[in-house]
């Protein structure tokens, strides 16, 4: 959860700029001999306003409601992970027909294994 979408850090830094808006928010500046209008940075940077919301937290000025986690509605990890079961089904059906494919290579050897013995005899 981001710190500034919380509803009690926006109101505590409500109140913050109600007391001094000049170091929170930029404000439009008018020089005052030619009168020409200028956007002034507030006194205090993004990153110091963070500092100062993390000290008040600290601090107990401010109290954070308790966050929740939902969980993701899928599993989420590495493609072999997720794999592994239909992977495995897969290596076991293929497992169920090795002695059948066995046999049939060794048969084909001992054929191809006859035929050129045959071939080379009568040469």
């Amino acid at each position: 959860m981001a710190l500034w979408s919380s509803d009690a850090v926006k109101e505590w830094v409500t109140e913050r700029v109600e007391e001094d808006p000049k170091r929170w928010r930029p404000r439009l500046f008018r020089h005052p001999e030619t009168g020409k209008k200028k956007w002034h940075a507030p006194w205090l940077s993004r990153r110091r306003r963070a500092i100062k919301i993390k000290a008040a937290i600290k601090a107990g000025e401010i109290a954070l409601e308790p966050t929740v986690m939902s969980r993701l509605p899928y599993f989420k990890g590495h493609k072999r992970e997720r794999m592994r079961p239909v992977k495995a089904a897969y290596i076991e059906e293929q497992m169920k027909e090795m002695p059948r494919l066995i046999a049939e290579h060794r048969q084909t050897l001992r054929e191809g294994r006859a035929k050129w013995k045959r071939e080379r005899k009568f040469k």
